[in-house]
């Protein structure tokens, strides 16, 4: 009976490391891929192209893998201003997963729901975001 108890908290722990690890990793990826996008559009700006989404978005789709994100790029002007006294000129790359999409976590999910509040314990929806400037033309 003891036994019984005591498999029952650890399955549950076990879970919890699960849940939470993947979290954490499905995070990091999403980080990740958000500043291999914004880096692709600077690179892309440095080659002399169109500082269009497209780029960014590709970069930071095929840095996630399978997680089917949503990928949103643009450009803004920065909080900061250039050397000029200006607007500097950033791209920025926003990425979205909704973890319903991954059978593992909404499994655990499902799981949690058995402890009163626990839902509250998983977001719905996981994101990131990456700001970088865009190297500006020189004034002649």
């Amino acid at each position: 009976m003891e036994f019984a108890l005591v498999i029952l908290l650890m399955l549950a722990l076990m879970l919890g490391v699960l849940g939470y690890g993947a979290l954490f990793w499905a995070q990091q990826k999403l980080s990740k891929a958000a500043g291999e996008g914004a880096q692709a559009l600077l690179q892309a700006n440095l080659r002399g192209a169109a500082a269009s989404g497209v780029a960014g978005c590709e970069a930071a789709r095929q840095e996630a893998g399978w997680l089917a994100i949503e990928c949103v790029s643009e450009t803004l002007d920065c909080a900061w201003t250039a050397s000029d006294g200006g607007p500097a000129a950033c791209a920025q790359v926003r990425v979205r997963y909704e973890l319903a999409g991954w059978p593992l976590l909404a499994t655990l999910r499902g799981a949690a729901g058995a402890v009163p509040g626990a839902r509250a314990w998983f977001p719905d929806v996981l994101s990131a975001q990456a700001i970088v400037q865009i190297a500006q033309e020189p004034t002649t």
